[in-house]
């Protein structure tokens, strides 16, 4: 078993030249960025010596326009001169650097780059390359930033907004939900919005976003705050569908409707209610009884209306005044 191994082992020896074919084919065949420099100590520091078809790719130079380049041809006006800084203390210490900046292509265009930086050391321990495996970030510094905008955007909003996943979790809210409700959002994220509405709510908001037939759907809802007090909200809910056309989101705003909706309340009391006893006045109470008698055609139970009148109250008002009245 031992010599069958042993000479296995000695087929996979592979010579240095084709090793050296092999690495280089990687090296021009990977995705990522990648250039070699040598260890030049002197004034033009490390050059070139080496760069495959993604980093030609990226910067827009040609393998002939870079060998024995500085890779400082790349820097430009907003290049970091700090990470520059870092990246010169890493180099003459012989340690990896991994760091971001701004370099130009050779149009002039500028893009974000992401580094890794490794001397490649001889036996003896002395540095006789280095190699960059690079990564143009552009894309993801701007999509950083619309998304920092967005949430900037969200939060100076006087809505309240809250985003949650195809589950229906909290995944965000903003700032004018957290003063609303008292709720933090390491405090709610990743539970289900309803903990906020009172129980007979729940079934109705839970419906509304199980419903896939309207990408829109709008509600007024009361609401519990986390000291427990009572706010209503006028709450539009939107789906967002994925490119499969599959919901991953709903983004929820929310406007605090108290103040209207005790207003609204207040003139449903004065058209319903007469304003001595705080009774149900004759409309309303056509409107009670309309409902009592479907109630017993539908139930099959009886209802029973007893009318009371005071004789002579008439005398009472004449005599004492209507305020002597009003108090009987």
């Amino acid at each position: 078993m031992s010599s069958i191994s042993n000479h296995a082992n000695e087929n996979l020896i592979i010579p240095y030249e084709d090793k050296a074919l092999l690495f280089q084919a990687a090296l021009g065949q990977t995705y990522s960025p990648i250039v070699i420099t040598d260890a030049n100590k002197g004034v033009v520091g490390p050059r070139i010596i080496y760069a495959n078809h993604a980093f030609q790719n990226m910067t827009g130079y040609t393998m002939d326009e870079l060998l024995g380049q500085s890779p400082k041809i790349l820097q430009g006006p907003l290049t970091d001169k700090n990470v520059i800084d870092q990246l010169r203390t890493c180099i003459n210490a012989g340690i990896p650097f991994e760091g971001t900046t701004i370099n130009y292509e050779r149009n002039g265009n500028p893009y974000n780059v992401e580094w890794s930086i490794s001397p490649i050391k001889d036996n003896s321990g002395v540095i006789q390359y280095y190699i960059s495996v690079q990564r143009n970030i552009t894309a993801f510094i701007q999509a950083q930033k619309e998304r920092n905008l967005l949430i900037r955007a969200l939060n100076d909003s006087p809505d309240c907004v809250i985003i949650t996943d195809s589950d229906n979790k909290i995944v965000f809210i903003n700032t004018s939900f957290e003063t609303l409700t008292g709720y933090q959002a390491t405090e709610v994220i990743g539970k289900h919005p309803s903990f906020l509405w009172i129980e007979s709510e729940q079934k109705l908001g839970t419906d509304a976003r199980q419903s896939n037939d309207h990408l829109h759907f709008q509600t007024h809802k009361p609401n519990v705050r986390k000291n427990g007090t009572l706010f209503y909200v006028d709450q539009s809910i939107a789906h967002i569908q994925d490119e499969s056309v599959n919901v991953s989101h709903f983004v929820s705003f929310s406007r605090d409707s108290t103040d209207r909706i005790s207003k609204e309340n207040a003139l449903k009391d004065l058209a319903a209610k007469d304003a001595l006893t705080e009774l149900n006045n004759r409309r309303s109470g056509e409107q009670l009884l309309i409902h009592y008698d479907q109630h017993k055609k539908h139930h099959g139970k009886p209802v029973c209306l007893v009318m009371l009148d005071i004789d002579d109250f008439k005398k009472i008002n004449d005599k004492y005044g209507h305020i002597a009245g009003d108090l009987v």
